[in-house]
């Protein structure tokens, strides 16, 4: 008689049972663990350290440096030191001591020179330069947008003594900060501005001490720039997942046909291009009025140079053409600084940012001075 035992049917059933639910939850295991991995990987990438005290409150610009602050910034991509000198600004490389004329640079952290020491900025790089017969003054704070450099501009300017101002527009955020109470990339308020018959009106004055309302923290860059087109480019899973993020960054650096996106990006930037250029208007006067000339400065984010196929690309390259057009119409002299750094070959590119914290590296700052010395400082008019 045979003895070996027959598993029966239901038997089959329950093993199989067993054996998808064993591999559905070694799945999830897995799955868990990529992303805690995953999760530990890009938290590491934008890790950083800074000393406390570099910017403090101010009621009317929302912060301001820290007179004789000195501290060091330590992030993945970088290790470096800053020194505040006693009147509020970056410490920077001397100019010429006859130069014949003295030209103060405005803007937001690229201008400042977070990422690089002192020495390495593009203002001290100008500075440096051995056959320049001007002097420069960095007067940069990090964070600020066009609204707060007008303001800060309104209280130093007179002070400076300068014959001209470079004032530096970043691309891939001033923008649209101009229009908001809490920048996009920071936690602190700021003052703002809305025009009412085509007159600026403050808003935020003083400037309160609170800290971003919890229903604008998702606020984002994409969010508003892509507000009411494509759902999928806000899709709240791929928010939620690190993974799922890693995994989009990657697919969003193949070829896209970004331009569709061209008419959302027009309808959203339309408000804040018209207080851009009212804010840009009220500087030229304020530099008329004092005598100083103005030049504007054109400068884009990492991601518009690095994926020129991206939604990043196409909309700052669509504001870099309207701010030209209106600043031509002013005759206001400006320099575009994405056209020449999307020509450039993509490993040259890749040396003038830091890859993950996104600023300009000491190269990238060498570059900028090159450039702007060869448009603005070497002119029949100069």
């Amino acid at each position: 008689m045979d003895m070996t035992n027959t598993p029966t049917a239901s038997q089959a059933s329950r093993d199989r049972v067993f054996t998808i639910l064993t591999v559905l939850i070694s799945l999830g295991l897995a799955l868990m663990v990529a992303e805690w991995l995953v999760g530990f990987y890009l938290t590491s990438l934008r890790s950083e350290r800074m000393d406390e005290g570099l910017v403090h409150y101010h009621p009317r610009l929302g912060w301001e440096l820290t007179a004789n602050w000195s501290g060091e910034h330590e992030h993945h991509d970088y290790n470096a030191t800053y020194h505040i000198d006693a009147d509020g600004w970056r410490v920077q490389s001397i100019g010429p001591a006859a130069a014949s004329k003295t030209v103060a640079v405005v803007g937001d952290s690229f201008t400042f020179g977070l990422g690089v020491n002192d020495g390495d900025t593009f203002v001290s790089q100008l500075n440096a330069q051995a056959n320049s017969n001007a002097r420069f003054l960095n007067r940069a704070m990090p964070g600020i947008s066009t609204d707060q450099q007008a303001l800060l501009l309104d209280e130093h300017l007179r002070s400076w003594s300068a014959q001209e101002l470079w004032l530096v527009v970043y691309l891939a955020n001033d923008v649209i900060d101009n229009t908001l109470g809490w920048p996009l990339q920071a936690q602190q308020a700021k003052p703002w501005f809305s025009l009412n018959n085509g007159r600026l009106l403050l808003n935020h004055n003083p400037v309160p001490m609170e800290n971003k309302p919890a229903t604008l923290r998702n606020q984002s860059l994409a969010s508003v720039v892509l507000a009411g087109g494509d759902p999928q480019q806000s899709n709240a899973l791929v928010r939620s997942s690190r993974l799922l993020q890693l995994l989009n960054n990657v697919m969003a650096e193949k070829p896209t046909d970004a331009s569709k996106n061209l008419p959302v990006i027009e309808r959203n930037l339309a408000q804040p291009l018209q207080i851009t250029y009212a804010l840009l208007g009220a500087i030229k006067q304020q530099t008329a009025a004092n005598g100083v000339e103005l030049k504007v400065i054109l400068l884009p984010g990492r991601d518009a140079v690095m994926n020129q196929s991206g939604v990043s690309s196409l909309f700052q390259g669509y504001l870099r053409d309207e701010l030209q057009t209106w600043l031509q119409g002013q005759q206001i002299p400006s320099v575009d600084l994405l056209a020449p750094l999307t020509a450039l070959p993509e490993t040259e590119r890749e040396a003038l940012y830091y890859p993950n914290e996104g600023h300009l590296t000491a190269a990238g700052h060498a570059w900028v001075a090159a450039v702007l010395a060869e448009k603005f400082l070497a002119s029949p008019k100069n």
